[in-house]
């Protein structure tokens, strides 16, 4: 799937979360892909998986999500993939990044698609 438009990366430990955000998705039009750790969604894109954007926890058991966005922005390939935090404590989300208190609404997730660029299917 790398490079479809419309499609965006979940990453959370939890398995309801990243159901309940691949639904939401889902319904709205969007492709998406959900893993359980920082390091299952940096493998996928040292492979060649190319999300539209990326939905991520900040607290998760092992690599945290805040890896994820250093990684993006350290490959001039994937730095133009936008990530948001969907979490708990968006408090320890990267400064100036953009962060969702956990419960998100689907509307602001369709929002920072939209103001990214990322289209529907």
């Amino acid at each position: 799937m790398p490079g479809h438009a419309g499609y965006v990366l979940v990453v959370d430990d939890d398995p309801e979360v990243r159901e309940v955000l691949e639904g939401l998705l889902q319904k709205r039009g969007y492709r998406s892909r959900a893993v359980a750790t920082a390091v299952e969604a940096i493998e996928l894109m040292e492979h060649g998986d190319r999300p539209s954007a990326v939905l991520a926890d900040v607290i998760m058991p092992g690599m945290i999500g805040n890896s994820i966005a250093d990684y993006l922005s350290s490959n001039a390939e994937l730095a133009a993939i936008p990530i948001a935090f969907v979490t708990g404590a968006p408090q320890l989300a990267p400064a100036g990044s953009i962060a969702f208190k956990k419960p998100v609404s689907v509307g602001e997730i369709v929002s920072f698609l939209d103001a990214q660029g990322v289209p529907p299917r």
